[in-house]
């Protein structure tokens, strides 16, 4: 987390680190969970980091979630499908430069 967090800042990409919650929200989003999320600093919503943590626990690997904000649950807001695939790159590149030092 540090050495990417330090790419981050010599590239000056703008990052922020915190605690997301992983689980299938996105599908049955629970009205008073965003507002309790909010209260402890919860930066975000995900869908996969919890199970990829398992796995990597399970095999015995290191492992980073490095995201990006794609759609905002709360005002509803979203990253077309052509957005995600061409603007994406400082997370790709940040996540490559962290795995190869």
């Amino acid at each position: 987390l540090h050495k990417a967090y330090m790419i981050a800042q010599q590239k000056q990409i703008n990052v922020k680190v915190g605690n997301v919650f992983s689980g299938d929200m996105y599908y049955d989003p629970d009205e008073d969970m965003i507002p309790a999320l909010e209260r402890f600093g919860v930066l975000g919503v995900d869908m996969e980091v919890a199970g990829l943590y398992g796995l990597a626990h399970h095999k015995g690997f290191e492992s980073l979630a490095i995201l990006t904000v794609s759609d905002h649950c709360l005002t509803g807001e979203e990253t077309s499908a052509e957005a995600r695939q061409l603007t994406f790159n400082q997370m790709i590149e940040l996540a490559l430069e962290t795995a190869c030092q």
